[in-house]
């Protein structure tokens, strides 16, 4: 799996971003057959001015799926992390599961075993 970090105020030290790809890992190794790639968005949104401003957004690319996007603001940087990647193990979980229920088995009529023949006859009269 691919994950690509980005940040936006801030300098990521290379604890922050082992932690970061270590968590989303962990996060997702349930359905890491499904998961193509990760971006993660680290960003500080006061600056130095503090308070709950610390902001962590993974967005998740599924195989033949949609996207899952999760955010989470937190006032240190480990905990937002550590919430989002909770949250995106739930909610991959639930996006894999939600479309193995949607599908439908069954038999595509190029595939079925179909007498043309009986059409035929049946409008020939």
């Amino acid at each position: 799996m691919q994950i690509s970090l980005q940040t936006r105020g801030m300098t990521p030290t290379s604890a922050l971003a082992s932690y970061t790809k270590e968590q989303l890992k962990k996060a997702l190794a349930s359905q890491e057959d499904q998961v193509l790639g990760a971006r993660v968005w680290l960003s500080d949104v006061n600056g130095p001015r503090g308070g709950v401003d610390k902001h962590c957004r993974f967005q998740i690319h599924l195989n033949g799926k949609k996207s899952v996007v999760v955010s989470e603001t937190s006032e240190n940087m480990y905990a937002a992390i550590a919430r989002a990647a909770r949250r995106v193990s739930t909610a991959v979980t639930r996006r894999v599961k939600r479309d193995q229920r949607f599908k439908r088995p069954g038999k595509r009529y190029d595939d079925a075993n179909i007498d043309t023949n009986m059409f035929e006859e049946a409008y020939s009269a």
